[in-house]
C-alpha cells in the first residue's frame, strides 16, 4: 500500500470530479486520509490554524483545480507558493482546458505536475508514486 497514513489536499467544487478520483485510489487500494476544499477558503484553512501556522503535517500532494468559484486556483497557486512554510508542498494542477499564459504561471510558480481532465486513474497513480 502507497502512504498509508499520507494526507493528500484536493481543491476540487466539481462533486463529480472528486468522486471519480476518490473511486481510483480506493480501487487501487491506496489507503491514504484525502481532505477535499471546495474551494480556496477551505483549503487555506485546512493548510493554517487560526493564528497562521502551518498544520502540524501539511499534505503529501496537494491537487488543484485551477478554475474554482471566487477565489481562482492561479491565486491560492500563488499565495501557497510564496509562503516559506508551504512553497515545498507538491501541487499537481487538474485541468479540463488551461490556457498558455496560466500554464507558464503555473510552471513558474513551480506546480510539480498538471492532470486532464476527466482524470486518468493510471495517471493518478503514477503521480502518487512519484511523491512516495
Amino acid at each position: 500500500m502507497i502512504g498509508s497514513c499520507s494526507e493528500y489536499l484536493m481543491v476540487e467544487d466539481n462533486s463529480d470530479d472528486v468522486q471519480i478520483f476518490l473511486h481510483d485510489f480506493k480501487e487501487n487500494g491506496i489507503a491514504n486520509k484525502f481532505h477535499i476544499a471546495k474551494n480556496v477558503d477551505d483549503a487555506m484553512k485546512f493548510l493554517f490554524m487560526e493564528d497562521g501556522s502551518l498544520r502540524v503535517e501539511p499534505p503529501k500532494v496537494i491537487f488543484l483545480d485551477l478554475y474554482m468559484p471566487k477565489i481562482s486556483g492561479l491565486e491560492f497557486l500563488h499565495r501557497i507558493k510564496v509562503d516559506e512554510k508551504t512553497k515545498k508542498i507538491p501541487v499537481v494542477v487538474l485541468e479540463a482546458s488551461i490556457s498558455p499564459s496560466d500554464v507558464n504561471e503555473c510552471q513558474r510558480l513551480g506546480v510539480n505536475d498538471f492532470i486532464a481532465k476527466p482524470l486518468e486513474c493510471e495517471r493518478l497513480i503514477s503521480i502518487i508514486k512519484k511523491f512516495h
